[in-house]
């Protein structure tokens, strides 16, 4: 159940930070849990992707949960981002356009069929 769940994660993070202090982090999203040395992060794909092409392009980023304390909180905090589920509160960022009721792989899939490469631009049709 989400109570036995969430009394989990309670203990696992109180674990965490009593065992490891600093060294580690836990990100928690509707699905899973993910625990990171501190200071990684989703948005060092972004980083690095931008630095291995050699030129200035905008990276698109795509996760499920973009809500404060979300396992990708971060990665969708970045102005190019949408969401497969949870998004969050800012404006500029984290946009779910998803039909109601699709999420996840489903959405996932769905963003994708949008997605069109011309002259070298990727451009997002519109769904309607």
């Amino acid at each position: 159940s989400n109570s036995d769940m969430g009394s989990i994660i309670i203990a696992l993070r109180e674990y965490i930070s009593n065992q490891f202090d600093a060294l580690l982090q836990l990100v928690v999203s509707s699905h899973s849990v993910d625990i990171l040395p501190s200071g990684a992060s989703k948005t060092n794909c972004i980083v690095i992707a931008q630095k291995q092409t050699g030129v200035n392009l905008s990276i698109l980023a795509v996760g499920d949960c973009g809500s404060a304390g979300g396992n990708d909180f971060e990665l969708l905090q970045h102005p190019y981002s949408l969401s497969v589920d949870k998004g969050s509160t800012a404006l500029d960022s984290c946009w779910n356009l998803l039909p109601a009721g699709m999420s996840h792989a489903d959405g996932f899939l769905f963003y994708m069929e949008l997605f069109k490469i011309l002259s070298g631009k990727f451009l997002l049709k519109s769904p309607l």
